[in-house]
């Protein structure tokens, strides 16, 4: 990972940026302002529909002790987001193989933890929760590896 930067802007990328990287997002923003880090995060989708972050992610944010968005509506992902982007991190190797011809600083999750970020979409809440797990464990390697 690219380190040169410490005020770099982290970017979450899923399918619809309803379940998984607005999940992350809050995850990402809540564990870096604990340990004072000057990183910035946002999230977005590659078929984003405004649609609002399903009620499921928020329960499962709220039952790890997260602070979810009371509103908020998916992103669609655009080259402008990406190119206020320090880092993409995806959520499957497949989605980062759909970014790297647009950005050359892409991760799949699936480089930090060694598989890839299951979608909850449509499950239960356990689900939801489990992929709220695997973002917060992969989420403290990626802050752990950009403060060295």
């Amino acid at each position: 990972m690219d380190q040169s930067n410490p005020s770099q802007k982290i970017l979450f990328v899923c399918t619809g940026n309803t379940c998984r990287s607005p999940m992350a997002e809050v995850i990402f923003k809540t564990l870096a302002k604990n340990q004072s880090l000057n990183f910035k995060a946002s999230s977005a989708g590659l078929y984003a529909q405004k649609e609002q972050i399903s009620p499921n992610a928020k329960e499962a944010l709220k039952q790890l002790g997260y602070i979810p968005p009371k509103s908020r509506l998916s992103k669609q992902l655009n080259q402008n987001i990406l190119n206020t982007a320090g880092i993409v991190f995806t959520m499957t190797d497949r989605q980062k193989a759909q970014l790297q011809p647009y950005f050359k600083n892409v991760y799949s999750m699936s480089e930090v933890l060694g598989y890839e970020i299951n979608d909850p979409y449509g499950g239960s809440l356990d689900d939801y929760i489990k992929c709220a797990k695997d973002l917060e464990n992969a989420i403290k390697i990626i802050i752990h590896e950009l403060s060295k």
